[in-house]
């Protein structure tokens, strides 16, 4: 993987005020930046802290903006419900792998696509 760290020094510095690293589409480019910096820790440990705390971060949010009845009312897109629904999983399946199944608790352990079907 060339340049590791300049890779994760551009992902971290294109995360939002607000989290998320765009807002027209919040789910899938923070799914995309998320996978990048935590795969790209396997091969580079730069800032190792720093990507804990932006995956971290993103969790707290997405607890409270999508995996609360409260929050799927209105950050769900109402286009695309259930691609909304598959980013917001695949974010907590990267996750639940980089973080733990300690940190990240669901009751059976959540196994991203991306694994299998690669598509990034």
């Amino acid at each position: 993987m060339p340049y590791p760290e300049q890779r994760i020094d551009t992902v971290l510095r294109l995360q939002q005020t607000d989290g998320y690293w765009m807002a027209d589409n919040h789910l899938w480019m923070t799914l995309d930046a998320i996978y990048l910096m935590t795969r790209t820790l396997r091969y580079c440990p730069h800032r190792f802290d720093d990507v804990r705390g932006a995956v971290r971060r993103i969790m707290g949010i997405l607890m409270h903006d999508l995996y609360s009845p409260a929050g799927r009312k209105t950050a769900l897109s109402p286009n695309l419900p259930v691609h909304s629904v598959t980013a917001a999983i695949s974010i907590a399946a990267e996750a639940q792998q980089f973080l733990g199944a300690g940190e990240v608790i669901t009751e059976r352990p959540l196994k991203l696509v991306l694994d299998r079907r690669p598509f990034i």
